[in-house]
Protein backbone atom coordinates (compact mmCIF):
# COMPACT_ATOMS: atom_id res chain seq x y z
CA UNK A 1 0.00 0.00 0.00
CA UNK A 2 2.91 2.47 0.49
CA UNK A 3 4.33 1.29 -2.96
CA UNK A 4 1.45 2.50 -4.46
CA UNK A 5 0.66 5.77 -2.75
CA UNK A 6 4.16 6.67 -3.32
CA UNK A 7 3.82 5.62 -6.83
CA UNK A 8 1.02 8.29 -6.97
CA UNK A 9 2.44 10.77 -5.19
CA UNK A 10 5.48 10.30 -7.89
CA UNK A 11 2.84 10.34 -10.90
CA UNK A 12 0.87 13.43 -9.71
CA UNK A 13 3.58 15.42 -9.27
CA UNK A 14 5.84 14.13 -12.57
CA UNK A 15 3.02 13.54 -15.15
CA UNK A 16 3.33 10.57 -17.33
CA UNK A 17 0.87 8.69 -16.39
CA UNK A 18 -3.24 9.07 -17.40
CA UNK A 19 -5.33 10.93 -14.52
CA UNK A 20 -6.99 6.83 -14.45
CA UNK A 21 -3.98 5.50 -13.61
CA UNK A 22 -2.55 7.62 -11.06
CA UNK A 23 -6.26 7.18 -9.50
CA UNK A 24 -5.48 3.60 -9.44
CA UNK A 25 -2.10 3.99 -7.53
CA UNK A 26 -4.22 5.92 -4.84
CA UNK A 27 -6.72 3.16 -4.61
CA UNK A 28 -5.20 -0.09 -5.72
CA UNK A 29 -7.84 -2.53 -6.07
CA UNK A 30 -6.39 -6.64 -4.92
CA UNK A 31 -8.89 -9.70 -5.72
CA UNK A 32 -9.04 -11.49 -2.61
CA UNK A 33 -7.04 -14.72 -3.91
CA UNK A 34 -4.06 -12.42 -3.99
CA UNK A 35 -4.87 -11.14 -0.76
CA UNK A 36 -5.44 -14.41 0.94
CA UNK A 37 -1.48 -15.55 -1.06
CA UNK A 38 -0.11 -12.44 0.48
CA UNK A 39 -1.15 -12.97 3.97
CA UNK A 40 -0.79 -16.62 3.73
CA UNK A 41 -4.13 -17.40 5.09
CA UNK A 42 -5.30 -19.35 1.55
CA UNK A 43 -7.06 -22.22 3.76
CA UNK A 44 -7.11 -20.74 7.14
CA UNK A 45 -10.32 -18.63 7.13
CA UNK A 46 -12.55 -20.10 4.37
CA UNK A 47 -15.48 -17.77 5.28
CA UNK A 48 -14.83 -14.01 3.88
CA UNK A 49 -16.54 -12.36 7.34
CA UNK A 50 -13.47 -14.28 9.48
CA UNK A 51 -11.15 -13.35 7.34
CA UNK A 52 -12.44 -9.89 7.19
CA UNK A 53 -12.42 -9.78 10.99
CA UNK A 54 -9.33 -11.32 11.84
CA UNK A 55 -7.09 -10.64 9.22
CA UNK A 56 -8.22 -7.67 7.11
CA UNK A 57 -9.45 -5.63 10.17
CA UNK A 58 -6.42 -5.78 12.34
CA UNK A 59 -3.99 -5.45 9.98
CA UNK A 60 -5.87 -1.90 8.90
CA UNK A 61 -6.38 -1.09 12.46
CA UNK A 62 -2.41 -1.03 13.03
CA UNK A 63 -2.00 0.15 9.91
CA UNK A 64 -3.47 3.55 11.08
CA UNK A 65 -2.25 3.68 14.40
CA UNK A 66 1.45 3.13 14.06
CA UNK A 67 1.91 4.79 10.22
CA UNK A 68 1.65 8.10 8.67
CA UNK A 69 -0.81 6.46 6.20
CA UNK A 70 -4.76 6.15 6.96
CA UNK A 71 -6.44 3.60 5.01
CA UNK A 72 -9.99 2.26 4.21
CA UNK A 73 -11.17 -0.56 1.82
CA UNK A 74 -14.61 -1.28 -0.09
CA UNK A 75 -15.50 -4.48 -1.27
CA UNK A 76 -16.20 -5.41 -4.58
CA UNK A 77 -18.98 -8.20 -5.41
CA UNK A 78 -18.89 -10.22 -8.44
CA UNK A 79 -22.43 -12.30 -8.06
CA UNK A 80 -22.80 -12.82 -4.47
CA UNK A 81 -19.22 -13.31 -3.41
CA UNK A 82 -16.73 -10.59 -2.88
CA UNK A 83 -14.38 -10.87 -5.69
CA UNK A 84 -11.75 -8.24 -4.35
CA UNK A 85 -11.21 -4.76 -2.46
CA UNK A 86 -10.31 -1.38 -3.73
CA UNK A 87 -8.23 0.28 -0.88
CA UNK A 88 -8.05 3.99 -0.10
CA UNK A 89 -5.01 5.07 0.90
CA UNK A 90 -4.25 9.28 2.20
CA UNK A 91 -1.72 10.35 3.85
CA UNK A 92 -2.28 11.88 7.42
CA UNK A 93 -1.75 15.40 7.84
CA UNK A 94 0.63 16.59 9.97
CA UNK A 95 1.85 19.70 11.25
CA UNK A 96 5.35 21.37 11.03
CA UNK A 97 6.49 21.69 14.70
CA UNK A 98 8.90 24.41 15.01
CA UNK A 99 8.12 24.72 19.02
CA UNK A 100 11.35 23.53 19.94
CA UNK A 101 12.88 26.18 18.12
CA UNK A 102 11.28 28.88 19.94
CA UNK A 103 11.95 27.45 22.96
CA UNK A 104 15.57 27.72 22.36
CA UNK A 105 15.05 31.41 21.60
CA UNK A 106 13.40 32.28 24.95
CA UNK A 107 16.13 30.09 26.70
CA UNK A 108 19.02 32.21 25.35
CA UNK A 109 17.33 35.54 26.10
CA UNK A 110 16.32 34.38 29.49
CA UNK A 111 20.09 33.38 30.28
CA UNK A 112 21.76 36.44 28.73
CA UNK A 113 20.13 39.49 30.98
Amino acid sequence: LSMNYNQYEHYSVKGGRRAEQVENYRNPSISVKELREITDTVNEYPRFDNFERRVLKIALKEINAHTSFNVSYEKVKKGRSIDSIVFHIEKKRTADDNSYKLEDKDYRFCCEV
